[in-house]
């Protein structure tokens, strides 16, 4: 569903924008959602719930929201329940940091009530399935797998190519990095000296690769042999990015910050500390503005080249962030991981020109293809998919699945299929390009 916010529609409106001809049952949770919004209703308060002595950036922390909206007052469905229903919204859960096991862990496990512990550089807690999300329905596949790698594949984190196609994925429970030929997808390496229960991948201009380890180190190494040419210590790195410089951006997650390092440098030549919260994810634009998903602020901050100060804060409709996309227009996509929902924003925007909730399951990922086309990462139970959508589009034109359970990161080969990285799986599915 695609929902324009400008203002507040009358309840008329708001059921109108609703395709309620199939499936009438999460039209009424789309309406809900919509309805919580532009009537200026509350957000749910966290509540913490302590747990001896587990890091609090790791304590699940549970949000719930009572509001009901009665199902027979949806109108134009044929198909709907009993009038006595009602659509209650879902209990939701506050994540912890970037899309890793350690964090994802974590929000899973708010989600579903069960406990969970870690501390800050240990070892993460185990993957966990993911949570419901009653009242909407799944979307059918469309697009099934068309192969996928498994071996040397260990609750994957992370997926990156390098420049002569190379797969790099970041196996978290097996404390290895493992690379893979282009054209065969046959394992060629498997890293393991410098690698502890690493988080994220991200290779620079040279080719160089850096990982982000759970013991607080990034580790480089040689892009023609793959040993390590250097470490660089750095408090909890949750998320690796370059600039066009050539600088490396680190988020720290218990740290709130995204410090920058020059090229070849293992000193930081700048911390960006305001505006920081829980930082989830990172992206550049064509212009090199830097863009933060803040999981724990309900916010992005936007900073131009070199500034340690955010130019803007994206904060309307943006629901405990997981992951952030832009496209070739810099349309600024945020995933909305309590919301079930996708905030799109044009590049000056600070409240969004649109909004998708149909097709969208507690989202954990975000893609873009050449095409602009969008893809959306679902890990709700019995949601695992990845939806895609067409520019301008409010419906998923393909679903990917089956053999997507918590997608937490994707990627695109030089032919356009599509990579899935599963933190609780031991397969990396692959996905043929679109039709």
């Amino acid at each position: 569903m695609e929902a324009v916010q400008q203002g507040a529609p009358s309840h008329d409106e708001v059921y109108a924008r609703c395709d309620c001809m199939a499936q009438c049952y999460a039209c009424a949770q789309e309406i809900d959602q919509i309805v919580r919004r532009v009537t200026n209703a509350p957000p749910p308060m966290p509540k913490a719930q302590q747990d001896g002595g587990t890091n609090a950036a790791l304590e699940p922390l549970r949000l719930t929201m009572s509001s009901t909206i009665p199902i027979s007052s949806v109108k134009g469905c044929d198909d709907r329940p009993p009038k006595n229903e009602t659509m209650r919204s879902k209990n939701s859960s506050r994540l912890g940091a970037l899309m890793a096991l350690p964090v994802l862990a974590a929000a899973l496990a708010s989600c579903s009530g069960s406990p969970v512990s870690g501390t800050a550089g240990g070892s993460a807690t185990p993957p966990l399935a993911g949570s419901a999300s009653p009242g909407k329905a799944a979307e059918a596949c469309t697009i099934n797998p068309s192969s996928t790698i498994e071996d040397g594949v260990n609750s994957p984190q992370s997926v990156v190519f390098d420049g002569e196609g190379r797969l790099y994925v970041a196996n978290f429970q097996e404390n290895a990095v493992t690379v893979y030929a282009a054209a065969t997808h046959k394992l060629v390496e498997t890293i393991r000296v410098g690698v502890d229960h690493p988080t994220t991948l991200a290779l620079d201009g040279l080719g160089k690769l850096y990982v982000a380890n759970s013991n607080s180190t990034v580790s480089v190494y040689s892009e023609k042999n793959w040993q390590v040419v250097r470490k660089i210590n750095v408090e909890s790195p949750q998320v690796l990015a370059f600039d066009g410089q050539g600088n490396l951006y680190v988020a720290h997650f218990h740290s709130d910050g995204v410090s920058i390092f020059a090229p070849g440098s293992g000193t930081p030549l700048r911390t960006i500390k305001k505006g920081i919260s829980t930082p989830f994810a990172m992206a550049f634009d064509a212009f090199d503005q830097l863009y933060v998903a803040n999981h724990g602020a309900n916010s992005v901050t936007v900073y131009a080249f070199g500034s340690i100060v955010p130019d803007r804060t994206v904060s309307k409709f943006v629901s405990h962030p997981t992951s952030i996309a832009i496209d070739g227009l810099n349309n600024l996509y945020v995933a909305n991981s309590t919301d079930d929902s996708v905030s799109i924003y044009g590049p000056h925007d600070a409240q969004p020109k649109r909004e998708l909730f149909r097709g969208v399951f507690r989202p954990t990922s975000l893609a873009i293809d050449s095409f602009d086309n969008l893809y959306v990462g679902n890990s709700a139970a019995g949601h695992g998919s990845v939806s895609v959508y067409a520019p301008k589009s409010g419906r998923p034109i393909q679903t990917l699945c089956p053999g997507i359970t918590i997608p937490v990161a994707m990627g695109f080969d030089a032919h356009g299929s599509l990579y899935v990285a599963n933190t609780n799986s031991k397969k990396i599915p692959i996905f043929p390009p679109l039709p």
